[in-house]
């Protein structure tokens, strides 16, 4: 492991399992819109449609959290990068 990365082994950790979560939550996405969909055209079921919205609310909201904290450890990683690069 390079000397650089040592003192940022939580960032650098971190980064691949925000990654992992949040293609997990993007891929879920498009599952329960669809879900949703069918649960009031085929089941005509209120109850299987509110539940398909809320899941679908859980994972865009867990997308968009996992999304942003793989951005802000890139972001405090390549920061201090280039500060060492200076």
């Amino acid at each position: 492991m390079h000397a650089w990365c040592i003192p940022h082994m939580h960032g650098v950790r971190a980064i691949p399992a925000a990654q992992v979560l949040a293609a997990a939550s993007e891929l879920a996405i498009p599952h329960y819109v669809s879900a949703s969909i069918f649960a009031i055209t085929k089941a005509n079921s209120k109850a299987l449609f509110k539940r398909n919205v809320q899941l679908l609310a859980i994972m865009a909201f867990s997308y968009g959290i996992f999304a942003g904290l793989r951005g802000f450890c890139f972001s405090l990683l390549n920061t201090d990068l280039i500060q060492r690069l200076r």
